[in-house]
């Protein structure tokens, strides 16, 4: 029977098929796939190394031999300089799928052995009384970031960033030949003609090598909620990353003033913060005041590792000396145990301790 449509041609009814036989499939109608080719035709993403993009360990994109031509070879369009780069989506993808997260290696070859390899991602605590270099120990980690040109993400809670530069110029001059600038003198401002001028090639000598890879970050002068300060440092991180091509470390000093900042409880923040940094895979560094976890009870936080800095004398860390490492947490292997460190007042680095005897 026909039917007929009052604006267009006669519809037949479709005819029944014998049993077993499936109706021909209609052929495809011209649709928006061809429409969108065309219109994404010319469109081409170049490579990565191209725009900066650094691909995980096996996945860089296969190598093409040299073309002579100056136009584009035959069914492959020539890069167009005006393509957009690779979006931060795709940035923050191919970072994440990197086989095996980068560790951020201490520079100390048996806590680092101790560790699996140096800090994994997610957040490992410093504990330590005033006086025992936690913050010293963060530095120093941030000094073997910066030597294998990984960039550092420092929030300089305890003390304002301009400490924090005296600190490294304090550190630089040790480490590098000529005449350096004892950290007393920096901390009293006691500063002789002579050391002005060594002062000034510090300075231009820290700009030109390690600052460039060390974003410091002062604390904040009105209080941040929680969630407010990961989602800050996630974009600070991701902008460090997109920079160097390197996921950055992240370091906080210390636990009270950002307990002090975001209104919220010990626990919740440390949870929080190892969380949001093992999604991303990021190792990050927390100074803390000892509290009640020297004792051991450290490793009951809800951290990716803890470690506690005593010394002989409490408010002696400045002079240098023994400084015993505990570590009392550990995901990456479940080691723990201690690790006999010294540390170097006028460089503020750290070195293991040989055995005795």
């Amino acid at each position: 029977m026909k039917q007929k449509d009052d604006q267009g041609p006669e519809l037949n009814a479709p005819e029944a098929l014998p049993a077993g036989k499936r109706p021909k499939r209609a052929p495809a109608k011209p649709s928006m796939r061809r429409e969108f080719m065309e219109l994404f035709r010319d469109t081409r993403i170049p490579p990565a190394d191209v725009v900066g993009v650094r691909m995980p360990p096996g996945m860089a994109p296969a190598a093409r031999p040299p073309s002579h031509d100056t136009g584009a070879s035959a069914g492959t369009p020539a890069p167009d300089a005006s393509a957009p780069e690779p979006s931060r989506f795709l940035r923050r993808f191919l970072r994440q799928s990197a086989p095996v997260p980068e560790l951020a290696p201490s520079g100390l070859p048996t806590l680092d052995a101790r560790l699996g390899g140096g800090f994994g991602p997610g957040i490992h605590v410093v504990l330590g009384m005033a006086g025992t270099a936690n913050t010293a120990f963060l530095e120093a980690v941030a000094w073997e970031a910066v030597g294998s040109r990984r960039p550092v993400l420092y929030f300089a809670f305890k003390t304002e960033s301009l400490r924090v530069w005296e600190r490294l110029i304090a550190t630089l001059g040790s480490i590098l030949d000529g005449p350096g600038i004892a950290p007393a003198a920096l901390r009293g401002r006691e500063l002789m003609p002579d050391d002005l001028q060594t002062l000034s090639r510090l300075d231009s000598a820290l700009q030109t090598s390690v600052l460039p890879y060390i974003s410091l970050v002062d604390r904040p002068t009105k209080g941040r909620d929680l969630s407010i300060f990961l989602t800050e440092l996630l974009s600070r991180a991701e902008e460090v990353a997109e920079q160097h091509g390197r996921p950055p470390l992240v370091l906080i000093d210390g636990l009270e003033e950002l307990l002090a900042l975001t209104g919220s409880p010990p626990l919740q923040v440390l949870s929080q913060l190892d969380e949001t940094l093992a999604a991303d895979s990021l190792p990050g560094l927390l100074a803390a005041g000892s509290g009640g976890y020297a004792q051991g009870a450290g490793r009951q936080l809800p951290s990716s590792s803890v470690l506690s800095l005593e010394v002989a004398a409490p408010g002696s860390a400045m002079l240098g000396g023994h400084v015993d490492l505990q570590v009392q947490k550990n995901s990456a292997t479940g080691w723990t145990g201690e690790v006999p460190l010294l540390l170097d007042a006028l460089s503020g680095l750290f070195a293991e301790a040989r055995p005795a005897g």
